[in-house]
């Protein structure tokens, strides 16, 4: 199930966050995202537990997918999916950017499977030799 992240999934996804990234955001980076009026911030939950969540930022004509993570025991199962599935379903944008490690395989074929294509490359983003992709879909255009 799809719903609203609250304060009380804080420590949820910030575990999950940690446990998939090297440089996971904070637990004030989180909250943060609570209280802006552009940020959507959704959890995934199987069992009342939460396993994964999606955060994205709405400008109307554009839409960029903050952070999405599943947690580690439930990757391959389609989460991440649906979450982007939620979102696409949710917004009225012509345009979609995200980022995304560049050895990160298994994101990159989730991203392609929608559309997503890479537009431009940043060096060392994520760290010493830990390039970021920079991936875009266009709503409407097929790749």
């Amino acid at each position: 199930m799809i719903r609203k992240a609250v304060h009380k999934d804080l420590e949820s996804v910030v575990k999950i966050e940690e446990e998939v990234f090297e440089r996971p955001w904070s637990i004030d980076s989180f909250r943060n995202e609570l209280n802006n009026k552009f940020s959507n911030f959704y959890v995934y939950e199987v069992n009342k537990e939460v396993v994964g969540y999606i955060i994205y930022w709405d400008f109307k004509e554009e839409v960029e997918i903050a952070n999405i993570a599943v947690k580690k025991d439930y990757q391959g199962m389609g989460i991440g999916k649906n979450l982007l599935n939620f979102v696409l379903n949710n917004t009225n944008a012509m345009y979609y950017y995200l980022e995304v490690e560049s050895n990160n395989e298994k994101a990159i074929r989730l991203y392609t499977s929608f559309g997503f294509v890479e537009y431009d490359f940043r060096k060392n983003y994520y760290g010493i030799n830990k390039h970021a992709k920079l991936m875009k879909l266009i709503r409407g255009e097929v790749c």
